[in-house]
């Protein structure tokens, strides 16, 4: 049985591009959870969110956008101030 040689230049260009792939779905994942996490504490509101994260504005809407996450944070902040209101009004469901 031939040993493998786990130093070889050739063995570290396979292994190189699966590390790199591996730790972008790491963070991809981590990323995508955090600004879920974020927007949902602060009911969907960009500034808040963004300043609770310690993250420019802008930096954040591209992140939500990267991830398609803007329209779940338009429809959180919707469904908050729909809750406050009705609350407000003496109607609850």
């Amino acid at each position: 049985m031939k040993s493998i040689n786990w130093n070889s230049p050739a063995r570290r260009k396979i292994m190189y591009p699966l590390f790199k792939v591996a730790k972008a779905q790491l963070v991809e994942r981590f990323e995508r959870k955090y600004l879920i996490m974020v927007l949902s504490d602060h009911a969907g509101n960009i500034t808040k969110s963004a300043n609770a994260a310690g993250l420019n504005r802008v930096h954040l809407l591209r992140l939500l956008d990267r991830y398609g996450l803007r329209q779940s944070a338009r429809r959180t902040a919707t469904l908050v101030h729909a809750s406050v209101r009705r609350l407000s009004s003496g109607s609850e469901p």
